[in-house]
């Protein structure tokens, strides 16, 4: 399933990387998205999680710790895909 942007505030990171279809695809989220992705898939994807997964645990019953992270640089559509914007050097 994939969801198409048509200008650059459809876009959003998230953190989950595929559809979730059952308890064992949950992955542990850390607060750091990563994924450039429309909006519509982030909130879909979200809700998932919210419906299968237990924030203390992943799809394989290992623990999930606490991480800090950095936000990733900002993110725009190109030709219908959310893409990570590039710094330049």
């Amino acid at each position: 399933m994939t969801d198409k942007c048509t200008v650059d505030s459809d876009c959003t990171y998230g953190e989950i990387s595929m559809e979730l279809v059952n308890a064992g695809d949950c992955p542990c989220l850390y607060g750091c998205g990563y994924v450039p992705q429309t909006k519509n898939t982030q909130a879909r994807r979200q809700a998932q999680y919210d419906k299968l997964c237990n924030p203390q645990k992943d799809g394989k019953g290992n623990g999930c710790g606490i991480d800090d992270c950095a936000q990733p640089s900002g993110v725009v559509c190109i030709a219908g895909t959310c893409t990570a914007l590039r710094q330049q050097p």
